[in-house]
């Protein structure tokens, strides 16, 4: 089967100004964890299509806007989350749970605000939604699909994943020098375990049992290497832990976050960050299951999950060198070549075919519909 995108997808600059606006700021992402806004005051900050997105508890209510000032431009908040009021690190000027300039120092040195000036200066407000711990964010668009509506057939098990992360036991941050696409699509597929990852991922075994397309968002159910299975299934049994996981199982959303887990004793969520047509900014999260038990039992768990720090930061540390080396291949081809896929990158087809419906925008020299 050929692909479906040509190489020019991969590093054109145009294609991948629009990529920013129709898929990572027109749809849902992932912007972080509720946990991290458990509190009145609480905020982190995100990026989603190329623009800084804060999100803040205003006493239980969760408000997102463009984490840009509206005096003088400024970000309000440079670090990535915190706690305090939604205040302008430049001039502290601070703003209310609707974006209204609320606090406005020297207020007495400007010419009269008045009520309709000061709706003009209000934040540009996004949208923000919640599944489980997982917190979302989209540039305001009236009439686009809920956060429901966009994960659709996908949504009970990307409940079940979403409520059941335990205490994070790692966090990793890499810049891959490689289109965000090309790292989704590695991480799509299993035809390359076996030549990048031979003493890592490919000792599991992974065995596929189910491929599932619903119809934009893909998973990948396996099985893993038996003496294996029978451990995790003996861990699960002691912890009395109830999970519907088995093996492994692969879960995109849709174009940038995928969700994973081995047997629901430790839970990884993966973001592809468009940094660039040639760079992407790829974050693993690692949770142990969430658990009620014991002192003794939450130990257990955890030890369990530790083993999948390491395995993780390896096997992506391995995927980075090769995603780079697609890119290096991708700017010396030519723009117009057409690849080939197996029946073991049908993921990687769909997801393609999701690119280009969702794309469907597309304009310029690079139009094909």
């Amino acid at each position: 089967m050929k692909t479906l995108l040509r190489i020019a997808d991969y590093r054109d600059p145009s294609t991948f100004a629009q990529e920013q606006s129709l898929l990572f700021q027109n749809t849902w992402q992932l912007a972080g964890f509720l946990r991290d806004l458990a509190k009145d005051g609480d905020y982190i900050v995100t990026e989603a299509g190329g623009k800084s997105v804060i999100v803040r508890n205003f006493a239980g209510t969760l408000s997102a806007f463009l984490n840009v000032c509206s005096h003088r431009f400024s970000a309000i908040r440079p670090d990535c989350k915190g706690n305090g009021p939604l205040q302008c690190q430049y001039h502290g000027w601070v703003f209310d749970r609707t974006g209204l300039p609320v606090g406005i120092a020297n207020i007495a040195e400007f010419e009269p605000i008045t009520d309709t000036r000061r709706a003009e200066l209000r934040l540009e407000q996004w949208e923000v939604e919640t599944c489980g711990e997982l917190v979302f964010v989209r540039k305001s668009s009236p009439g686009s699909p809920d956060l429901r509506t966009q994960l659709g057939e996908v949504l009970p098990v990307v409940e079940v994943m979403a409520s059941s992360l335990g205490e994070q036991l790692d966090c990793n941050r890499m810049v891959i020098g490689a289109n965000w696409k090309v790292c989704v699509e590695n991480t799509l597929e299993s035809y390359h375990v076996r030549s990048v990852h031979p003493e890592t991922f490919a000792r599991l075994n992974a065995r596929t049992v189910e491929f599932g397309s619903h119809p934009v968002h893909t998973s990948w159910t396996a099985d893993l290497e038996a003496v294996m299975m029978k451990q995790l299934a003996t861990v699960k049994r002691m912890l009395r832990l109830d999970s519907p996981f088995k093996g492994y199982f692969h879960q995109l959303i849709f174009p940038g976050v995928t969700l994973a887990t081995t047997a629901g004793l430790t839970w990884s969520i993966q973001t592809f960050r468009p940094l660039s047509p040639e760079t992407t900014e790829f974050t693993s999260y690692v949770f142990a299951a969430k658990h009620e038990g014991s002192d003794s039992q939450r130990e257990i768990l955890l030890e369990a999950g530790k083993p999948a720090i390491g395995f993780n930061r390896s096997v992506f540390e391995e995927d980075r060198v090769v995603c780079e080396q697609v890119q290096r291949g991708i700017q010396q081809a030519d723009p117009a070549g057409i690849g080939e896929l197996s029946r073991e990158e049908r993921r990687v087809a769909a997801f393609q075919s999701s690119w280009l419906e969702q794309m469907g925008g597309l304009k310029g020299p690079n139009a094909r519909f």
